[in-house]
């Protein structure tokens, strides 16, 4: 049963399962929160769930939004964590935060090349 902290897809690539969570159906920040939060609580009581796909797209990320995530930030460290869908100053900004943050969270432009990122990630652990 799918619920909203439960990750949208699961994708086997090469091997590795990446657990998928998409972000398109939330219309304001209040929903990307309620999101985010269920799926925080979802992680904590899945933690084999190890690499991780953020979706994005089409979705509003704001300040209040951001304010949160970055509120829960030590839980990501024993995670390997990609984003879709990260444009334009919010793509800048993470690229700052990044460089002063402990863990990275990279953003891509294409599902392909953030699944490669995490192929990578995974081998670099064996």
């Amino acid at each position: 049963m799918n619920t909203i902290g439960s990750p949208s897809e699961i994708i086997d690539f090469n091997n590795l399962k990446v657990y998928c969570f998409h972000y398109k159906d939330c219309k304001n920040q209040e929903q990307m929160i309620n999101k985010y939060n269920a799926q925080l609580d979802y992680l904590k009581q899945n933690p084999k769930m190890k690499y991780l796909l953020f979706d994005y797209t089409g979705a509003s990320i704001g300040t209040t939004y951001m304010s949160v995530a970055k509120s829960n930030s030590a839980f990501w460290d024993s995670k390997e964590v990609a984003l879709l869908g990260v444009e334009g100053l919010k793509k800048i900004l993470l690229k700052g935060y990044n460089a002063v943050a402990r863990i990275k969270i990279l953003s891509f432009d294409s599902k392909e090349e953030a699944l490669d990122s995490l192929i990578q990630r995974s081998n670099q652990l064996i």
